[in-house]
């Protein structure tokens, strides 16, 4: 049983601990955006080194990243890759190319044997704007085609 020196710092590791998760929190909170379809996806594009030196200046606290890591986790963050996906919206040629498809379906219907639509796929590509080769921070549930 741990005398009245032991609680002492006990109570006081407690205390500098619920101070960080406040700061933590805090600062990932004025970091974050969220799916305008589900509120409760949530992410944010700062990184744990970014925490430990916003801790560093604003408060003079020295925090390891993985202290950061186990409060974050504790409060639901998880780390996932984005989608990596455009809004395609319309496009001047959709009627043309549905049309075009309807004309293969029907001529291949009619022949005996053969696929009526064949898909091959290929190597996938970088999407330019789109390329981040690092996982972000994210609340609540996965977002659609994240990984």
């Amino acid at each position: 049983m741990p005398g009245k020196e032991g609680r002492a710092a006990d109570e006081k590791k407690e205390a500098t601990i619920a101070h960080l998760r406040s700061w933590i929190l805090k600062y990932v909170e004025q970091n974050t955006a969220g799916s305008p379809t589900d509120e409760r996806v949530k992410w944010t594009h700062i990184r744990y080194c970014d925490i430990a030196l916003y801790l560093q200046k604003s408060y003079q606290a020295e925090v390891e990243t993985d202290c950061i890591k186990r409060i974050l986790y504790a409060n639901g963050y998880r780390k996932r890759k984005p989608a990596k996906t455009l809004a395609t919206g319309a496009s001047p040629d959709r009627s043309e190319q549905f049309r075009i498809i309807g004309f293969l379906v029907a001529l291949f219907m009619m022949m005996e044997e053969n696929p009526i639509i064949s898909i091959d796929t290929k190597k996938k590509e970088v999407l330019g704007t789109l390329t981040r080769n690092e996982a972000v921070l994210t609340k609540g549930e996965e977002p659609p085609g994240g990984v």
